[in-house]
């Protein structure tokens, strides 16, 4: 029998897993570096900028889409992501 997912439980979820990946992201990350070089990690940062910029000016009527993105935004720029 199944027990009901209480809140606490949930965040913990997802803390537990968000950490897990964002710890895989840096060191992936930290491996590309090491590979390829910071000019090259730069140069991928951003290409992968101007894909989600030209999706944010396609969107820039729907605010609720230009509001989801300004988040991701913010996290992207946060020192503790």
């Amino acid at each position: 029998m199944m027990q009901s997912m209480t809140r606490a439980d949930l965040r913990a979820f997802l803390e537990r897993d968000w950490g897990l990946a964002r710890r895989a992201k840096d060191e992936a990350t930290g491996a590309f570096v090491r590979a390829h070089g910071a000019t090259a990690a730069f140069r991928l940062a951003q290409a992968l900028l101007d894909q989600t910029w030209s999706q944010v000016r396609h969107r820039r009527s729907d605010v609720s889409g230009l509001l989801a993105y300004t988040k991701l935004f913010d996290r992207v720029r946060s020192r503790y992501r």
